[in-house]
C-alpha cells in the first residue's frame, strides 16, 4: 500500500470519526425550538371513504394559516406548537363539513428540558348532506378546546364545551 493510499484511508477514516460524533451529539429533545412545548396529534375517520385521499389540515396561528397538511383518513399527523400561543386546526375535505379545534398554550412555568407535552385526538367528518340538517352557526364553532391542565399535568379536552357545542349543534 502507497503513501497516497493510506492517506487517502487515514483521511476517511477522520471523516467518519467526525461524522459519527456529530451523530452522537445530536439529541432532538435538546435541539428543538426551545418554546415548543406540544406535539399535538390527530386523526380524521370518514365513514364510507373509500380512497382516504383529499384531506386538508391547516394550522392557523392568530388567523393566520401558518401550515398545511395533505392527510389521509385514518392516518396520524402531527403538529409541533409553540408555548404561550393559541392555535386553531381547521380539518376539510371537499363534500364534508370542517372541523375546527381550538388549542391555548398558555404554561406559567415552563422547563423546555423536561416540559414537553403531546396530545392526540380522534375525529369524524359528516358528509355535508348530514351537516346540511343541523345548526349551521354551531358547526362553525371549534367541536374541542384543548387546554394544559397542570394540576394533571397535561393537556386535555374541556368536555364541558364539546359535550355543549354537540348539544348545540343537534337543535335546529
Amino acid at each position: 500500500m502507497n503513501i497516497s493510499n493510506k492517506l487517502n484511508l487515514f483521511l476517511a477514516f477522520i471523516l467518519m470519526m467526525c461524522i459519527n460524533n456529530a451523530k452522537a451529539g445530536t439529541n432532538p429533545k435538546f435541539n428543538r425550538d426551545s418554546t415548543i412545548c406540544l406535539d399535538i396529534s390527530g386523526k380524521v375517520t370518514i365513514n364510507n371513504d373509500k380512497n382516504g385521499n383529499g384531506l386538508k389540515v391547516e394550522l392557523i396561528y392568530y388567523n393566520t394559516v401558518v401550515d398545511t397538511l395533505s392527510a389521509k383518513t385514518n392516518k396520524t399527523f402531527n403538529f409541533l406548537l409553540k408555548k404561550n400561543s393559541h392555535y386553531t386546526i381547521r380539518i376539510s375535505k371537499e363534500g364534508y363539513a370542517s372541523k375546527i379545534i381550538s388549542i391555548c398554550t398558555d404554561i406559567k412555568a415552563f422547563d423546555p428540558n423536561k416540559d414537553f407535552y403531546k396530545f392526540h385526538f380522534d375525529t369524524e367528518l359528516m358528509p355535508l348532506k348530514t351537516a346540511s340538517k343541523l345548526n349551521r352557526e354551531a358547526l362553525e364553532f371549534p367541536i374541542a378546546i384543548i387546554t394544559l391542565d397542570e394540576n394533571v399535568g397535561g393537556f386535555y379536552i374541556n368536555e364541558d364545551y364539546t359535550s355543549n357545542i354537540k348539544r348545540h349543534i343537534h337543535l335546529k
